[in-house]
């Protein structure tokens, strides 16, 4: 079955709009996982088989942090390597990850935000524009692009199957509300796949590096 869709929104064309998408799709992500309790927070099944929501989290973070090692060194005229290809680089991320501790979890994806946007904040605005560059490709599909791929995958997950959990709490007398509108997500251009079975994938810049090779 195939996920549902909405139009693209068009590219931010100033620092001011790629700051508020930022905001705004962060907000939809993180209402992915709101209120829902602990135990849910670690069940595998909310991305793959065996991804938990805070293997997301802690996913997301690497991201966020690699950006700001990539788009520095371009910015510098270094070559920008990840190192690793996308799906390797998810691999070892999530086995250096899966036993972190969901507050440190928690931590860590705030500490990572914060730190890549005060960062962002410093990079030029036609570079942090520029999708069609090594350094805005990173950033576009590292921040908001990143998080509208997990956006309907996680609602999913807080729908069909925590609905059972929030039922049974109410049973016992435990308010528990949940919002159970699944958000479409934004269309996703052809440089995004995903696999089909654990780890989300993303593809490499197609477009000429601005320095090295990834």
């Amino acid at each position: 079955m195939s996920k549902p869709r909405r139009p693209p929104k068009p590219r931010p064309k100033t620092r001011a709009e790629f700051f508020a998408r930022e905001q705004e799709m962060w907000k939809e992500l993180t209402a992915t996982w709101r209120d829902l309790p602990e135990e849910a927070l670690v069940q595998p099944g909310a991305c793959g088989p065996e991804w938990s929501v805070k293997d997301v989290m802690n996913h997301i973070a690497a991201w966020l942090e690699v950006t700001q090692r990539l788009v520095g060194e371009t910015m510098r005229g270094n070559p920008a390597t990840l190192g690793h290809g996308t799906d390797k680089f998810n691999a070892l991320r999530y086995a250096e990850d899966k036993d972190r501790s969901l507050a440190a979890t928690r931590r860590r994806l705030s500490r990572a935000r914060r730190e890549t946007l005060a960062f962002l904040a410093t990079v030029p605005e036609e570079l942090l524009l520029d999708v069609k560059g090594r350094a805005g490709w990173w950033i576009k599909y590292n921040t908001y692009g990143h998080y509208s791929m997990h956006v309907y995958e996680l609602t999913e997950f807080r729908v069909g199957v925590v609905v059972a959990d929030a039922t049974a709490r109410a049973g016992r007398g435990r308010s528990f509300k949940l919002t159970t509108t699944i958000p479409p997500t934004i269309s996703r251009e052809p440089a995004i796949s995903r696999q089909s079975t654990t780890s989300p994938r993303k593809r490499m810049p197609r477009t000429k590096p601005m320095t090295g090779n990834t």
